[in-house]
């Protein structure tokens, strides 16, 4: 419409209304995305920032999964699988069928004085409740409690020494005879580990080896018992069946060697710089 027209309708009293269709407001295109992101945030589908099951936070004192446990707490001491690490393996069976679960439990719950094992109960200023100690002692012995390997069968379980002497003397070195005890050490033990428990290529260590002050202030009285019966399988030390087969005295050590061996090793660690 021209200006000059619209003034003279305004001005004769004619007003046109305005044409609707052109002010109606525009209908939205159907997005079909759009209906889809709707129906999600309606539901409360996954997606939609509501974390998984496995995303939830788990409180470290309610876990009692065995691997999980194991991995955490043991692992970086005694292997992945039980073995080949620092420390003594758990994946031992001898060892497993010579010390009492209760005394497994005691271990992990208190530590082992006179080594780097720690105590992981929480009442021993841990960080493991009870039931997760339990978990890995159970764990432990039903992972690796297997049968015997053919050298290991060659004596009953019964006839196997004890794992522990007493509780004021766990390795019975207060009874050891250090005389009878180095002629066990050169007849069974020196082959491996040289004279004064050097290399057995002749070459000394800084330390003194196994018989080295170094060496003695980090395992205990019970530590060298256990060794001497278990051996390393994991590194080819033999146990006390073994060691003594294939030695001077081919026959198995008696507890009487085993008891005099360890309180001679011990009797030189505290007297060699």
């Amino acid at each position: 419409m021209s200006r000059s027209r619209r003034v003279a309708e305004v001005a004769s009293g004619v007003v046109r209304q305005p044409d609707r269709r052109c002010c109606a407001p525009k209908r939205l295109a159907f997005r079909p995305r759009m209906l889809i992101a709707a129906v999600l945030i309606a539901l409360g589908l996954s997606g939609c920032g509501k974390p998984s099951a496995a995303d939830r936070y788990v409180r470290p004192e309610t876990v009692l999964d065995f691997a999980t446990l194991f991995g955490q707490h043991c692992s970086a001491c005694h292997g992945m699988d039980g073995q080949f690490g620092p420390a003594p393996p758990l994946n031992d069976p001898m060892f497993l069928d010579l010390i009492p679960k209760q005394q497994l439990v005691a271990v992990i719950a208190q530590g082992a004085e006179r080594t780097p094992m720690p105590a992981f109960a929480i009442s021993h200023g841990g960080k493991l409740t009870d039931e997760q100690i339990n978990s890995l002692a159970d764990g432990i012995r039903g992972q690796w409690r297997k049968s015997r390997g053919k050298t290991q069968t060659a004596m009953p379980v019964e006839t196997w020494p004890d794992y522990t002497v007493t509780e004021a003397d766990p390795a019975g070195i207060a009874d050891g005879n250090l005389t009878n005890g180095r002629v066990v050490f050169e007849a069974a033990c020196q082959r491996c580990h040289g004279a004064n428990g050097r290399e057995a290529d002749g070459q000394s260590s800084a330390d003194g080896g196994i018989l080295g002050h170094a060496f003695g202030e980090l395992v205990s009285d019970q530590f060298l018992r256990r060794i001497v019966i278990t051996g390393r399988p994991d590194l080819d030390m033999p146990s006390y069946i073994d060691s003594g087969t294939q030695s001077l005295l081919d026959r198995p050590l008696t507890n009487t060697e085993i008891v005099d061996v360890v309180a001679y090793m011990r009797d030189e660690q505290r007297h060699k710089d």
